[in-house]
């Protein structure tokens, strides 16, 4: 039988323990509003929990010994759960601030001054290329280089842009669709890869090295000018205006139920040449000719390819390691290829998009699940670059302002899951944009003074400023 006789002290103490409590939330909530990461909130709280359990035990204790109550043998095993709960708590507490210095210590920070070059907005994470050749990474599982390098094993999350080891004197990233690879360009011309590596992607055997967290040079080339990175490929272009691949290999097979193949040797796509740029999307790439001409191959699914591919069912299907050219398109400027789709710009400041259409990502409502040939985005015009994400676009414009369209969630904060935007529509609070990024469900731009702006979702700590908290404005990543 518990005997517990309490006296005002003893309910005073109770009082305060309940104000500890209260105390210990409020602190969770502040730690959140100054921008301290969910994870070091949460053991900052649950340290303080366990702390504030365990003082009350000697308070507890102590009022016993003052016999202002009298607590029995039997309330002292009763109580004893509380206590060991409040242990084990402040020891989680104690943990979880650990696990967060130890991860925000591993990798030094970029200085205030750090100028940037180009910004990529990849899925959950974000990467930023210095005008000093070193590179900046931030949100989920960066701190291991991919998202997949052990899949069995949940990537971390970084709230901050970390130096990323072992890359310097970059010239140019690209980070694969899904942020399961990337490679950069070396102002010598090598290429450096590193991530998941299940099809050869990263240039090297698959079955040796299923995966590589350090950045590797990919054997086999000669100097390259620039690098396309797709969810399980890669591709290059020479010094001599060829392009070259290495990865998922379509060179083997022709429909989709063909056994998959793996190249890790890099090899010369056929009958391209005088090649300016390179986009790789999902299971496709295409490339931007000198002639003003884009040339596409790889999965005709879903319009990817701008021109039909061979019949098979309601839909063109199959592959096709030989370039096609978009029918429809000349006097292209500027290309960028997104998961599942792509848009150009063309001379006269206008752009025209193809492939997946829902969500309005092409920038029109067609009532089609995807869209063949190449149409131009309405009441769009004075563009001067353009970036395809998954399922919105983003563009940059003359007057350098930005616009996008496609799912709102992905470029306006504070929208309802189930808006979507169809036409182009200006992002408040960004102006002076020199270029921009858009991911899967976040964007990032450089501004003309060459820091960093980014908006959209930012579940994954993808936005940089020091926590995963929602944002309802344009952020600027910490030290960018």
């Amino acid at each position: 039988m518990i005997k517990l006789i309490l006296k005002p002290p003893a309910a005073t103490i109770f009082v305060l323990n309940a104000l500890v409590f209260n105390v210990v939330v409020a602190a969770g909530i502040l730690t959140h509003l100054v921008g301290i990461p969910e994870i070091l909130a949460q053991g900052v709280g649950l340290l303080l929990t366990g702390a504030g359990v365990l003082i009350s035990d000697l308070v507890y204790r102590r009022l016993n010994d003052l016999r202002l109550f009298d607590l029995s043998a039997s309330a002292v095993i009763f109580f004893m759960p509380t206590w060991l709960a409040g242990l084990l708590v402040g020891l989680s507490g104690a943990g979880a601030v650990y696990g967060q210095y130890a991860l925000t210590a591993a990798a030094p920070e970029f200085s205030d001054n750090s100028s940037v070059k180009s910004v990529s907005a990849a899925s959950g994470q974000s990467w930023a290329l210095l005008n000093d050749g070193r590179v900046a990474s931030w949100g989920q599982g960066v701190d291991r280089g991919t998202l997949a390098d052990d899949p069995s094993d949940w990537p971390t999350l970084v709230f901050r842009p970390n130096v990323f080891a072992g890359l310097e004197g970059i010239e140019q990233l690209a980070i694969g669709w899904g942020g399961d690879h990337g490679c950069a360009v070396k102002g010598s011309g090598e290429v450096l890869c590193w991530g998941s590596n299940e099809d050869g992607q990263l240039g090297v055997d698959a079955q040796k090295t299923p995966t590589r967290l350090e950045p590797a040079v990919v054997p086999g080339l000669e100097k390259v000018t620039q690098v396309a990175t797709g969810a399980r490929h890669s591709c290059a272009i020479t010094q001599s205006k060829k392009t070259v691949c290495w990865g998922y290999d379509i060179r083997k097979f022709d429909w989709d139920d063909a056994p998959r193949t793996m190249a890790g040797q890099p090899y010369e796509v056929p009958g391209l040449s005088a090649v300016a740029a390179l986009g790789a999307g999902w299971d496709f790439s295409c490339a931007l000719r000198e002639d003003g001409t884009v040339w596409c191959w790889g999965a005709y699914g879903e319009g990817r390819l701008g021109s039909k591919g061979p019949a098979r069912g309601p839909h063109p299907s199959g592959r096709t390691a030989t370039p096609v050219q978009v029918p429809g398109l000349s006097g292209v400027k500027s290309l960028s290829v997104g998961r599942d789709h792509s848009c150009v710009v063309l001379g006269n400041g206008t752009v025209k998009c193809w492939g997946k259409s829902g969500r309005g990502r092409l920038g029109q409502d067609s009532g089609r699940a995807y869209r063949i040939e190449s149409e131009s985005v309405p009441n769009l015009a004075e563009v001067k670059a353009v970036s395809a994400g998954v399922e919105h676009s983003c563009a940059v414009k003359t007057d350098e302002r930005v616009v996008c369209w496609g799912k709102s969630t992905a470029f306006l904060p504070g929208e309802s899951d189930d808006e979507e935007s169809v036409g182009p529509t200006f992002i408040k609070g960004l102006t002076d944009v020199a270029s921009v990024s858009a991911g899967e469900y976040h964007n990032c731009v450089v501004l003309t003074d060459q820091t960093v702006r980014c908006w959209g979702n930012n579940g994954s700590g993808e936005l940089g400023v020091g926590s995963d908290l929602v944002r309802s404005r344009v952020v600027q990543p910490a030290g960018l």
